[in-house]
């Protein structure tokens, strides 16, 4: 969401909507990544993140639509 958090944190997603796949991935150059599937229906997802345990303030929010 905008900052590097470096290599090797903890870092966990949540989604309020859809399906988080698998696991967060370390790239390596301090970003991660983590698949997110679509709902079936139109509906916005709001993803926390959570580094190392504390939850970050800022969220992401993705919209699903037909």
């Amino acid at each position: 969401m905008g900052n590097d958090l470096g290599d090797g944190q903890r870092v966990v997603l949540k989604s309020s909507a859809g399906t988080l796949l698998g696991t967060v991935l370390d790239n390596s150059d301090g970003t991660y990544t983590q698949d997110l599937q679509a709902s079936s229906t139109p509906e916005t997802a709001i993803i926390t993140t959570f580094v190392n345990g504390v939850m970050i303030t800022q969220s992401l929010q993705i919209v699903f639509a037909n």
